[in-house]
């Protein structure tokens, strides 16, 4: 167990610089491994791909799913400039694993270009809607998809293609966020995520787990991860 958490947050993504792109991130698993995952890479000179991964359950079997997520974008993703066609891809090959039906995890996918800022992005039923934003303006990335399962054998998923300019920033983040119960019962919700944002937009990830910590009744039962990047000129 020690070494597979070892394993697990050794092969996250360094925060820093990719192109013209900041990338910062936080991640907390419940247990010792965790159901969460996230990866930047280069796909080419132009393109960098970003994911957030949220897989059912906790512990070993999330852990090892979380792997083969890993393992299989990074073998597609110089094959395929479309988010939509890599998730139908990593779906295909979800299902040659015959897991069971109750084995399934969600996405969000998007590929960034360097020279014209244009944003391609995918959402295979990742519930946490990305928040984008910068001094001016707030908006949430909808775009809806069915989770990565065996419910279906093929599936096709949307795409939706925006423009970014210099200072925009993107928050991806999971359920462990948003789902946090206080001692009432009321979730966290994405409401409180989005006041952190407009109240303080230069330290969002660390006040965001503040607020998460505050707010949440006993011990945290969920993993959770987040990811901010941030174009830069």
């Amino acid at each position: 167990l020690l070494f597979a958490k070892r394993l697990q947050r050794r092969i996250l993504p360094k925060g820093g610089i990719y192109g013209n792109l900041k990338i910062d991130h936080l991640y907390k698993p419940s247990e010792m491994l965790s159901g969460d995952m996230f990866d930047i890479f280069y796909i080419d000179g132009d393109n960098i791909g970003i994911y957030i991964c949220d897989v059912v359950g906790h512990g070993i079997t999330a852990s090892m799913m979380t792997m083969f997520v890993r393992q299989t974008m990074r073998a597609i993703k110089e094959d395929i400039l479309s988010p939509s066609r890599a998730l139908e891809q990593l779906h295909q090959r979800f299902v040659t694993l015959d897991l069971g039906v109750d084995k399934y995890f969600t996405m969000f996918y998007a590929i960034y270009n360097i020279k014209n800022r244009k944003l391609k992005y995918s959402n295979a039923g990742h519930n946490c809607i990305p928040i984008k934003y910068n001094f001016k303006e707030l908006s949430l990335l909808k775009i809806s998809g069915f989770p990565i399962s065996l419910i279906f054998d093929e599936i096709e998923y949307k795409e939706n293609e925006i423009n970014l300019n210099i200072g925009d920033k993107i928050l991806l983040y999971t359920d462990g966020i948003t789902e946090v119960k206080n001692t009432e019962g009321e979730e966290f919700g994405i409401e409180r995520v989005i006041k952190i944002i407009e109240e303080d937009k230069e330290n969002v990830l660390n006040r965001i787990v503040e607020s998460v910590e505050n707010f949440r009744w006993r011990e945290q039962e969920d993993d959770f991860a987040m990811v901010l990047m941030e174009v830069l000129e």
